[in-house]
C-alpha cells in the first residue's frame, strides 16, 4: 500500500483493500454465505420451499445468515483505522518510527517522511496446518499535521487458510499510540 492510498483509507475512515487482498480477508464471512444461499434454496432449487415450510434446511440456512452478517460485520469493523493526536516533528516521527521498528523487529517495506509501511513475521507453527495462529501482521503508520494514522492487520500475504488471533494486532496499535501520544 502506498502513502495514496493509505491517505484515501484515511479518509474513509477504514482500511481500503484490494480485490484479493478482500476475498482473502472476508473469506470465512463469504463461506459462510455460500452455504446460507445453498442452504436456503434448497441446493439452488427452491427459495421459498426452505423459508416458507418448516425445513431443516431453512432453519440452517438462516442461522448460517446470521452467523454471515455478525462475523461481516465484525471484521468490517476491524479495518477501522486508528487516530491519535501528536505534536511530533517529521524528524521526530522518522526517529521515533526506526526505533519503534527496531524494537518490535519490524520489516519496513515502504516509508517516507510521513508514512510507513511494515511487516512482522511471528514463530507460528512450523508445519503449514488448515489452522494457525496469526504468523504475521501488516503494520501501516502515517503522520499528518497533528495527527498520527495507524493501523496493524493480520498479513494477508501469509497464505493460511484460518487464523486464530491472539491479540497482536491490538498489541502493536497499544505500542504505537504510547509511543507517540506521550509527544
Amino acid at each position: 500500500m502506498t502513502s495514496e492510498e493509505f491517505r484515501n483509507s484515511i479518509k474513509r475512515g477504514r482500511l481500503q483493500l484490494s480485490i484479493t487482498d478482500m476475498f482473502s480477508y472476508f473469506r470465512i464471512s463469504l463461506l459462510l454465505f455460500i452455504i446460507s444461499i445453498f442452504c436456503l434454496t434448497t441446493g439452488f432449487q427452491s427459495l421459498t420451499s426452505a423459508f416458507y415450510e418448516d425445513q431443516p434446511l431453512g432453519i440452517i440456512g438462516g442461522t448460517f445468515l446470521l452467523i454471515t452478517i455478525i462475523h461481516y460485520y465484525f471484521l468490517n469493523r476491524q479495518l477501522k483505522i486508528r487516530s491519535v493526536s501528536t505534536t511530533v516533528s517529521k524528524e521526530e516521527f522518522q526517529q521515533k518510527i526506526n526505533k519503534l521498528a527496531k524494537e518490535q523487529h519490524w520489516k519496513t517495506t515502504t516509508i517516507s517522511e510521513n508514512f510507513m509501511e511494515a511487516t512482522l513475521k511471528r514463530n507460528g507453527m512450523n508445519s503449514r496446518s488448515f489452522l494457525d495462529r496469526s504468523c504475521g501482521e501488516r503494520i501501516y503508520i502515517y503522520k499528518d499535521t497533528q495527527t498520527l494514522y495507524f493501523k496493524s492487520m493480520f498479513d494477508l500475504d501469509q497464505n493460511i487458510e484460518f487464523t486464530i488471533s491472539s491479540g497482536e494486532n491490538q498489541l502493536n496499535e497499544k505500542i504505537i499510540k504510547s509511543t507517540f501520544q506521550s509527544s
